[in-house]
This record gives C-alpha cells, structure tokens and sequence, in this order.
C-alpha cells in the first residue's frame, strides 16, 4: 500500500535524545555511495524504508567568482505549462482516466525513518538520496538528487517487498532531463517569501539541456 505522508525533511538519529533538530548532523541529503554502510540510513536501507519526495523543485547555488547565482531546478514541462505560474497550477486537472494535467513534479529517491523523542512523540522523516552529477547538470553542482524520472521507476524503488535494497539503488541514475532558470538571490533570505522566489530573472532566459553558459 502506498501512502502520502508529511514528514520532516532530515533524517533524526535513531540514538538521539535531545529535541528532534538539535542533534548537529547534516541529514537532508545522503550520499548513494556510503549508503550500504552508514551508521544512520544503512538499517532504513536494508528494511526497505524507501520514499518518493515529491517537489515542484528545488534551489541549487552555482558559484560565480565570489558570488553565488541562485538557480530553481525543476522537471521538463509540457508545452505551455510552466512550473513557476501559479496560474498553471490553479488551473491543473485530474482525470481518473487521462490522469494529471498541469505542471509536473520532481520525483526523488528518498529513505524515511520514525523517530520517537523521550516525552514518546512520533516524527516521521526523510532524506533525499544524492549522487554526482553528470555534464548536463554537473556545470551547477558536483551533486544532484536521484530523480526518478517514469511511474514505472517509482514503482520498482517503492516495491520493497519484491526488489532487494542493491537492486533498488541500480535503478538510480543521473538524470538527463532536468530544467533550470536563474532566480533573485534574495531565494537565500528565509524571511523573503515573494512568489517571485521561483520566476526566472527578467534579464535572463530559461535554460534547459540544450543550452548552458559559455
């Protein structure tokens, strides 16, 4: 049975006992490649505690000189739909038999664990799994999330019954679809929440696969 589930993005340390987002470590991410031995998401792994996180992107900085130009990173689009109009979304449709109409969401690879603190509350949380980039993407970033980009792909990584943990993690691959367009840096202030936080630049053009910056 598949379930959607709110959780807290970072994994919490089976071990820890102090309140939930103070146990110092970096969990948002986990790397694939020290997966199978790592103290923290090898149990997760191996009891098939496997997750779709579902986004409509995701921000990733690029380094320019001693600046950094902000960038929102999202799933290729169909013809007129853009991920970043609100009016897209406000006008998106499901159907039972033709299925979703409107902006596509980013698919990620996750792990989730349930963390029970000492007064006995129960936190679901997650983190995404991460590989290294590929060219199409590694001019960004040297790391990039593990997109899965098919249905039949989320099937497969969900099925924890019926495809063993190292079967699982072969599916993942550097994806080759990914869009992108630059945004304000002011993406990097938590107190900004304009909806402009994910519209490309006005002096910019969206860039995709096909184009990328000298």
């Amino acid at each position: 049975m598949q379930l959607l589930q709110p959780m807290i993005w970072s994994i919490i340390p089976s071990w820890h006992k102090g309140q939930y987002n103070k146990h110092g470590m970096t969990t948002n991410n986990a790397r694939i490649e020290g997966l199978k031995n790592s103290k923290l998401y090898s149990k997760a792994l191996q009891n098939g505690q496997r997750c779709v996180v579902i986004s409509d992107g995701f921000y990733e900085w690029k380094k320019c000189g001693k600046n950094k130009q902000p960038y929102f990173i999202y799933a290729p689009q169909d013809e007129n739909i853009r991920v970043e109009d609100a009016r897209c979304w406000e006008s998106a449709e499901f159907d039972r038999s033709k299925g979703w109409k409107g902006p596509k969401v980013l698919k990620m690879a996750g792990l989730f664990d349930v963390w029970t603190s000492p007064d006995g509350e129960v936190i679901p949380c997650y983190t995404v799994i991460t590989m290294a980039s590929n060219p199409h993407f590694g001019w960004i970033h040297e790391r990039m999330p593990a997109v899965l980009e098919n249905e039949e792909a989320v099937q497969e990584w969900l099925d924890s019954d019926g495809l063993p943990a190292d079967d699982a993690l072969n599916l993942l691959k550097q994806s080759e679809t990914l869009r992108w367009h630059q945004v304000t840096s002011r993406v990097g202030d938590s107190r900004y929440k304009s909806a402009d936080c994910t519209k490309p630049m006005k002096s910019q053009p969206v860039l995709s696969a096909f184009f990328k910056p000298k």
